[in-house]
């Protein structure tokens, strides 16, 4: 599954979680970490269509 997938899922996972719970802390630094790749992997991609 890709990230343009997995991102909403892990999302979607955050609204059964109590906030006060830890799992929620670590899901929502998961996603922060998921859309910083992607951001990441979009640019290197745009570079890359540039080059060619």
């Amino acid at each position: 599954m890709g990230l343009e997938q997995s991102i909403p899922d892990m999302r979607n996972r955050l609204q059964w979680i109590p906030p006060a719970d830890l799992e929620y802390k670590y899901t929502e630094k998961f996603v922060a970490t998921m859309e910083a790749q992607l951001v990441k992997a979009r640019q290197e991609l745009d570079e890359l269509d540039k080059k060619a």
